[in-house]
This record gives C-alpha cells, sequence and structure tokens, in this order.
C-alpha cells in the first residue's frame, strides 16, 4: 500500500523546502526545487523522513543517503504560428526556433502523440487553422521541451478566364 511521507533534504548543505513523497514501500520519488546547471556537482543529502500516515507523525532526522547531483542541459525550443497559402505541403521545422538542441524532434497533430507524424513535412495542407504540436528531446538524459505551432491555411483563389478577341485600331 503506498504510504506519504515529508522528505526533508539539503543540497550542498542548504536547506531546501520540505517536500511530498509517495513510496510503494520499496522506492519513492520527490520533487527538488528548479535545478540550474549551477546545481550540477552538488550534494543532494535527504535528512529527514516524517510519515504522514500515522498520528501522531513519526519522524526519522538521520542523514539516509547523499547523492551527486547531474543537471543535464533542457533543451529549449520555440514554435512560431503563420498563415500561408495552400502550396500542397509545408515544412514545420521551418517554424521552430531551438534554444537548446535535444537532438530527437517530433512532431504531431493531437497533443502527447508527438510521433504521429513522420517528419515536419505537412502533406496534404488543410484548410483553416490546425495546431501542430512539437517536441524536442534527449534520447540519453530524457529531458524534454515542447512547443506548437498554429498553421492556418488559405485556398488559392480559383480565377476563371474565358477567351476573347480584341479588335486593333
Amino acid at each position: 500500500a503506498a504510504k506519504n511521507y515529508l522528505i526533508s533534504y539539503r543540497i550542498n548543505g542548504a536547506v531546501q523546502p520540505v517536500v511530498p513523497l509517495t513510496s510503494d514501500g520499496t522506492s519513492g520519488t520527490f520533487n527538488t526545487r528548479a535545478l540550474t546547471a549551477a546545481d550540477n556537482g552538488m550534494t543532494l543529502t535527504v535528512v529527514g523522513v516524517s510519515d504522514t500516515t500515522v498520528t501522531p507523525s513519526c519522524d526519522n532526522n538521520s542523514v539516509f543517503e547523499s547523492e551527486i547531483l547531474t543537471v543535464n542541459p533542457q533543451p529549449e525550443i520555440q514554435g512560431r504560428d503563420t498563415t500561408l497559402c495552400d502550396s500542397g505541403n509545408f515544412d514545420l521545422s521551418l517554424l521552430l526556433t531551438t534554444i537548446t538542441p535535444g537532438g530527437t524532434t517530433e512532431y504531431g497533430d493531437t497533443y502527447g502523440n508527438y510521433n504521429r507524424l513522420t517528419n515536419s513535412m505537412v502533406s496534404p495542407l488543410v484548410i483553416g487553422t490546425t495546431t501542430y504540436y512539437v517536441r524536442d528531446s534527449n534520447t540519453t538524459t530524457n529531458c524534454f521541451d515542447t512547443t506548437t505551432i498554429k498553421l492556418t491555411v488559405f485556398p488559392i483563389p480559383n480565377i476563371e478566364g474565358r477567351d476573347s478577341s480584341i479588335c486593333s485600331l
């Protein structure tokens, strides 16, 4: 059965905010404060665990484990929305700005289903506005970023002409 705990931890000796942890009795995970590249190589030490499933709460305030933090760079991408006339196809990668590359970029037309499109080329274009979802990820670190691109497509006007004769003067 899952148990709820409160975790006290430090990073390089600095006390951090207490955070919740749910455990299956064997292991559990908790979220730290937002980490940055400056935290890379620092030591994270769990210094206290409080069992919140019993009253009164039972505490264990001994050092449990210390780990050296490895902070991987977060890929960062930005998408731009655009409007265009129907040309039959369009390359979505033209609307991406990669700030920090991850390595693997996937495209989809459904949120969360980033590999729905085989590549960045959309063909045929859909008249109207379609939102495309893009994920750039580093498959080694599992770090990723997502963005959206709204593509508004208008039909090309159909102009019909007819033959006519013109007299010269």
